[in-house]
């Protein structure tokens, strides 16, 4: 009985410690995750009236405008 309980013992610590080091690695991640999502939303956009579309090379000037800032591709403005 004394082994059998040693054992339980050990597999509960084991389990436990490996739970632990999953929940801090995403812990981790999540606190990564969050960093880049705040650095890209306070990225900002500055806009006079000799600024170029990246896409079309024309003035942006006072045209109303959106942007969209993405991981995977360059920013699109859409004016």
């Amino acid at each position: 009985m004394s082994a059998w309980l040693t054992a339980v013992m050990q597999h509960t610590s084991l389990q436990r410690r490996s739970l632990q080091i999953k929940r801090n690695l995403l812990k981790t991640q999540n606190i990564a995750t969050h960093e880049e999502y705040v650095l890209a939303r306070n990225k900002g956009v500055t806009i006079d009236d000799r600024t170029a579309c990246r896409k079309c090379g024309k003035k942006i000037g006072n045209a109303v405008f959106a942007w969209y800032p993405s991981t995977t591709a360059p920013d699109v403005v859409i004016h």
